[in-house]
């Protein structure tokens, strides 16, 4: 038998039971949105960030701390920051090792094992070569294109054979007292790659990090929704996407020659040095997109894509499990391929399709613009009581309801049309 005191004490259990499932089903219950915001690292890159979490959240820790992680990489691996550490590897002419920060040595380690396996198409100690074709930290007002006396000193200062890294205790050491190197080819995959790591680690299980035009992503948006990316088609001074990818735990990075080059005597030079020749490559790629699981191999690797040819790639990209969307310049049209799994959600043009799409807008300007013409000469006979002159395009024989013959609008008939009025 329950007493008075043991039953207002179960009425107030049950109503702070009731309470708290209430709360916990309204939690539970809230609507999930995208939330984003963007800004710049590594001086001028801009960087977004989209995560799935409640409207209500309030993101301000956790966009200090996203700010924090892209400053760190940019201390660590810059070459324009005079006090970075591969600013002072650079500057330093010591065989020793060189201590560097556990994330330093992590990247130069993944940069030396990919340069191994393109045979040296990727190569971190390019920098000479890239400052002396002006498109590194020093650029100036000034350029001249390098003789091949002068290109064949510069290839004696780089080589990833003369670079070393160890993991623990990290550390780097240069054998040549002059190499230098440059992780921009890299580095923008790493800090991709540690942004979407620290928002997992702050509980935004779904989220997109994107850093000049690399990305990647995690999880779904609301509604199971998939994460969707664009890659661009290469025409310069032009927006346009050539198609699109669905993103489930990958990343995505492409490197192309359309946005950044050089111009020297009238002859546009692509950004991409080739390690093994000293100079800008010359081929027919334009674009190369590479799906991997992390950023950092797809930024490395779309690099060393813009030097190799069609065979090598294939033969990396298969043996990298990778996914390859190539686009090269044949004469005037582009040519597409790819490799591996690429999960289009919007598939590239086809040739045929893209011939269409060329002659469509021509074929309609024309029948607009005779349209318009044939509306200006009716308009002259129906409102301005003026006469058309010229040829009746084959209707002199049409016989009017009053019997007359469709000729008779017109008053300075085609000889054609008089020597049919005559029969």
């Amino acid at each position: 038998m329950i007493n008075r005191s043991d039953k207002w004490r179960y009425l107030g259990l049950s109503v702070l039971w009731t309470l708290l499932a209430t709360g916990f089903t309204s939690l539970s219950c809230a609507e999930d949105v995208v939330l984003s915001w963007s800004g710049y690292t590594m001086g001028p890159i801009t960087y977004v960030v989209k995560v799935v979490a409640p409207s209500e959240v309030d993101l301000t820790e956790v966009q200090n701390e996203i700010s924090s992680v892209l400053d760190c990489v940019n201390h660590r691996m810059s070459t324009y920051l005079p006090d970075s550490e591969v600013s002072r590897f650079n500057k330093s002419e010591s065989p020793d090792w060189f201590e560097v920060s556990p994330q330093t040595a992590v990247v130069i380690s993944r940069a030396q094992e990919i340069s191994r396996i393109t045979n040296g198409a990727f190569d971190i100690t390019v920098k000479p070569i890239v400052e002396r074709w002006n498109m590194g930290a020093g650029k100036q007002d000034t350029f001249t294109v390098p003789s091949a006396e002068e290109t064949a000193r510069l290839k004696l200062r780089i080589g990833f054979e003369k670079l070393d890294v160890r993991i623990d205790p990290p550390a780097i050491r240069k054998v040549a007292p002059d190499l230098q190197i440059d992780l921009s080819a890299i580095a923008k995959g790493y800090a991709v790659d540690s942004v979407s790591e620290k928002l997992q680690e702050l509980g935004f299980v779904s989220h997109f990090v994107e850093i000049g035009g690399e990305v990647r992503a995690h999880g779904m948006k609301p509604n199971e929704q998939p994460w969707i990316v664009g890659i661009e088609r290469p025409i310069p001074n032009i927006r346009e996407t050539d198609c699109t990818v669905v993103l489930k735990n990958q990343a995505l990075a492409t490197s192309g020659d359309y946005r950044n080059f050089v111009e020297v005597g009238g002859k546009r030079r692509s950004h991409t040095i080739d390690p093994r020749t000293g100079t800008p490559v010359e081929n027919s790629m334009v674009s190369a997109s590479v799906l991997a699981s992390d950023c950092m191999t797809a930024d490395a690797y779309a690099t060393a894509f813009m030097v190799l040819g069609p065979e090598e790639i294939d033969r990396v990209s298969i043996a990298e499990s990778l996914g390859v969307y190539l686009i090269q310049q044949e004469g005037s049209k582009l040519q597409r391929s790819f490799s591996g799994e690429i999960p289009f959600q919007e598939a590239p043009p086809s040739e045929a399709s893209e011939a269409a799409s060329t002659i469509f807008p021509l074929f309609l300007a024309a029948f607009v613009l005779f349209g318009l013409a044939v509306l200006g000469m009716a308009s002259g006979v129906i409102l301005s009581n003026r006469t058309i002159k010229g040829s009746c395009g084959g209707i002199s024989g049409t016989t009017n309801p009053d019997g007359s013959t469709s000729c008779s609008v017109c008053q300075n008939p085609a000889s054609e049309c008089r020597d049919k009025q005559a029969n």
